[in-house]
């Protein structure tokens, strides 16, 4: 314990002043965020599946890595959760995000951009059954110390790993209900070859998170955009993304950070396999990576540079903002990625 809380007060202070030298963040000036806009309460019903995604570029690349048909994806949802109704009343949302965890719908909901409410088209008695099983497995001492898996596998019965959608899954399969997420090829791409190689293991198929949306047993019940997310350039956030996955095609890799930021943050939360930290060391790049393009595209918006730009003009355009940092966050790859992603 006071090894842990060393780390924790050493992370916090060195943090600071490691951000204190960072280079400086171009913030413009802009009127006050609206008063948050919370969906309607009542749309959300015990049993139903809640899909979420963040404002963060990561939505996009995880999205796209574990898409039958990135091309045709519309919004990046890549996190599902289950509603259920806890002892007093209250509305959670139950699932696996870092944990198998529950919170209160009123603080989950606020930390997501879009979300979409899907409800099972059964009788209303089997989705309180879901909801129920999801509140049990949530407060499970069993469940408690699950890990992420992240090779997206599902294994019936099996209570020491999970990803958000195999947790759903398994919640089904409890309630002899068809799992709403069965696994299908996921396209081969580059990234997503880099990423095997790091783990070590192939990632071959996986939960395809949209095709939910042509299933005839589910309709969409609410559909809901964080207004406090108005200024959010989504289509910045989803073609940086689209750069990155084609600059990987062209034989570039994202670098692994050695940041004295990352080591420290590695090392405070160490569980012991290092390919995990390679991955979350290539995700840092990235975001610092979207972050310094975004600075740049940022001051190229507000310059009115981008006003009356064809799609293809834009496009131009960001590969000339990513192509200025791309030596500095991404290496030129050998060959071994990209023949092992041609022989997948």
């Amino acid at each position: 314990m006071c090894s842990v809380l060393i780390r924790l007060i050493l992370f916090i202070v060195i943090s600071s002043l490691l951000s204190s030298c960072s280079r400086l963040t171009y913030i413009p000036v802009r009127e006050p965020l609206p008063s948050f806009s919370p969906p309607d309460s009542e749309a959300f019903q015990p049993g139903d599946i809640v899909l979420t995604y963040p404002i963060e570029p990561i939505s996009w690349l995880m999205s796209f890595m574990g898409s039958s048909n990135p091309d045709q994806l519309e919004n990046p949802y890549n996190h599902g959760e289950v509603v259920f109704v806890d002892p007093d009343g209250r509305k959670m949302l139950g699932g696996f995000s870092g944990r198998v965890m529950a919170k209160p719908l009123e603080e989950r909901i606020p930390l997501f951009h879009r979300v979409v409410v899907l409800r099972h088209k059964g009788p209303d008695t089997d989705s309180r059954k879901i909801g129920r099983l999801m509140a049990r497995i949530s407060h499970d001492p069993q469940y408690q110390n699950a890990t992420f898996d992240y090779s997206f596998r599902d294994v019936p019965g099996r209570k020491s790993k999970f990803y958000c959608l195999g947790l759903i899954n398994e919640v089904h399969r409890e309630a002899n209900a068809p799992v709403p997420f069965p696994h299908k090829p996921i396209k081969r791409n580059a990234l997503l070859a880099h990423v095997e190689e790091l783990l070590d293991q192939n990632i071959v198929d996986g939960p395809v998170i949209e095709d939910i949306f042509n299933n005839p047993d589910y309709e969409v019940v609410l559909e809901w955009t964080n207004n406090q997310d108005k200024y959010l350039d989504t289509w910045y956030l989803e073609h940086i993304t689209r750069y990155t996955l084609d600059i990987y095609e062209q034989g570039w890799r994202l670098r692994e950070s050695e940041a004295p930021t990352v080591n420290l943050f590695l090392w405070l939360i160490d569980d012991g396999d290092e390919s995990l930290d390679s991955v979350k060391r290539i995700m840092w790049t990235f975001k610092n990576f979207h972050t310094e393009a975004g600075i740049d595209w940022e001051k190229l918006s507000t310059a009115g540079k981008l006003d009356g730009l064809s799609e293809r003009q834009k496009m131009e355009l960001l590969e000339t903002v990513g192509n200025k940092y791309r030596d500095e966050f991404f290496v030129k790859d050998s060959a071994k990625t990209l023949a092992r992603n041609d022989e997948s």
